[in-house]
């Protein structure tokens, strides 16, 4: 058993490693001074509900007194509308927003405290790593156009929870889509115009974890430390065109984002190094293995861009991730980006 573990801390949140759910549920619950508060509780549809983990997180919210005003099961890639609607004709107050989940989840619990109650504390029970949203200030949904955003620093959780049992029950589908999203942070961010020193090095760090492990090898504390690492990276690097296009994959073809992400991404670090940027040939390596990985997998099927959806993609992902472009380390014509999506390309 691994005694439960604060593993990063700053003055917006804390973040939690440890084994024994719900004793250190108790724990953090009674340091946030959350007995007989309200709360919202937000859950996916599925994989949480109906285990041992969602009975004895029972236990604790029955313990603490804390009453559920409104139970929100999300589906992955959260609708902005759809949110706002469940949470409008809410009459109660509340107090703090639990989240359990991956991205989705934890995403969808900072959307309802921007629109909803900015005062509320948001505490996030991370089980699915990846995201690094425990760590980032960004808030990732669907409106009626796009995948988009919004960023604040008060969205940051409070308190965040990483159960070790949970994450090394994932299978191995599910390990290797989160550490090719853990990847894809760190290595957007670490090229990323916007990026100092201080994040180049959290990013650095967090790739030098990644790439030396197999995927199936990685240590689950190694896992979690890269995630957050990547995360910090983030905030200040942010992201740069292989998440734009594959957030234009996500909206369009509803591929998962830490997949959509890798269709480019190897071919768009390849890009980069022949237009002279010093790119560490490790990391080109390493996406080009995580690609394999996926495909082997079966998890990245095959698609082709039309000219129109080639011209929706830099239409949508201009209008609402500029910055993509904006911080990229040399200049890139839009014509020479058909050489990044030559492979999506219909001919």
């Amino acid at each position: 058993m691994i005694f439960m573990k604060l593993i990063y801390a700053d003055k917006k949140g804390k973040v939690f490693l440890g084994s024994n759910f719900e004793f250190d549920l108790n724990t953090i619950f009674s340091n946030g001074k959350l007995k007989r508060k309200a709360a919202i509780l937000v859950t996916g549809i599925k994989n949480f509900a109906g285990t041992s983990y969602s009975k004895q997180l029972e236990n604790v919210l029955k313990r603490h007194e804390i009453i559920i005003v409104k139970h929100i099961k999300i589906k992955p890639n959260p609708n902005e509308l759809l949110i706002v609607q469940v949470m409008s004709n809410l009459t109660k107050r509340f107090d703090f927003i639990l989240a359990v989940g991956g991205g989705s989840a934890i995403d969808t619990g900072k959307l309802i405290k921007n629109c909803f109650n900015n005062s509320a504390k948001l505490v996030a029970i991370y089980t699915l790593p990846g995201s690094a949203t425990i760590v980032s200030p960004f808030a990732v949904f669907d409106n009626n156009e796009f995948k988009i955003g919004v960023a604040a620093d008060n969205l940051i959780p409070s308190y965040s929870y990483i159960n070790t049992e949970i994450i090394e029950s994932m299978g191995s589908e599910r390990k290797l889509i989160a550490i090719a999203d853990i990847f894809s942070h760190a290595v957007e961010s670490l090229y990323s115009k916007a990026s100092n020193i201080v994040s180049r090095t959290k990013a650095k760090n967090s790739l030098k974890i990644l790439i030396a492990n197999k995927v199936e090898l990685l240590p689950t504390q190694a896992l979690v430390v890269a995630d957050i690492q990547a995360g910090l990276a983030e905030r200040v690097g942010l992201v740069l065109f292989p998440h734009a296009a594959g957030h234009y994959l996500t909206y369009k073809f509803h591929i998962p984002h830490s997949i959509a992400t890798m269709y480019f991404l190897p071919q768009y670090l390849i890009f980069l190094l022949n237009k002279g940027v010093d790119i560490d040939l490790r990391y080109i390596r390493y996406a080009e293995y995580l690609e394999l990985l996926l495909r082997k997998k079966k998890l990245m099927r095959k698609i082709k861009l039309s000219k129109n959806e080639i011209v929706e993609l830099f239409n949508l992902t201009h209008k609402y991730m500029d910055f993509a472009y904006e911080n990229v380390p040399v200049e890139i014509k839009r014509e020479e980006y058909k050489i990044i999506l030559k492979n999506y390309v219909k001919k």
